[in-house]
């Protein structure tokens, strides 16, 4: 025979306060997870052998409908971040990729008013996407370097790391990478200068729409 017992008003304040505590306890933790790694990153592949490959974009937890060039989103990064070194660059490739087929100037703006420029060139050809890069920056500060990404702006941001410009004799930085796919919707070049050696991008110092 089943028993039944009647509920009492200190019962189901005693309900109320247990569901109160649960409920608190859950935010508060979502609070303390979200204040220490920011908006989420998702759907990003693991890192490759070397210094920057990345097979595959890194998306970015946030949306972007503007047009701001310097509008970055808050990014959650990872805890531990790869060594960094500067990349191989080859100061003949920006002469070999001119003759390449498909080659086009990117034309890179300086978005953080510092008098910054760079020559760049890019070409998606045979399945592959080349890329060259001569920027005339200054030093960065110690511990900081420059690193090149194409990006993609809609539906939301979402970057590939090129890699990082390797300081030549002239004073200038260089970087010449060739990557595998072409990514035909990622159309601006970026070039950030970065604290922190993971795979996502701090600060951008100059970027430029890649021509069709």
């Amino acid at each position: 025979m089943a028993f039944y017992r009647k509920v009492s008003a200190l019962d189901l304040a005693l309900a109320v306060c247990i569901l109160a505590v649960v409920t608190g306890a859950g935010y508060v933790a979502y609070r303390v997870f979200e204040s220490k790694n920011g908006s989420l990153a998702v759907n990003i592949p693991p890192i490759s052998s070397g210094l920057f490959p990345v097979d595959g974009p890194a998306i970015l937890g946030e949306s972007d409908s503007s047009d701001t060039p310097n509008a970055s989103p808050t990014i959650a990064r990872p805890r531990k971040a790869s060594p960094v070194k500067p990349g191989k660059a080859d100061p003949k490739f920006m002469e070999k990729l001119k003759s390449r087929p498909g080659t086009v100037s990117v034309t890179m703006t300086d978005v953080i008013g510092s008098n910054t420029r760079a020559y760049a060139l890019v070409s998606r050809h045979d399945g592959q996407l080349y890329a060259g890069v001569r920027a005339f920056v200054p030093l960065p500060p110690e511990g900081s370097f420059y690193q090149g990404w194409i990006m993609k702006k809609y539906p939301r941001k979402m970057y590939v790391p090129l890699g990082v410009f390797e300081l030549q004799k002239d004073g200038t930085f260089l970087l010449t990478k060739t990557i595998t796919p072409t990514y035909p919707d990622f159309k601006h070049l970026v070039i950030t200068i970065e604290s922190t050696g993971d795979r996502l991008p701090e600060r951008h110092v100059l970027e430029g729409p890649i021509p069709e």
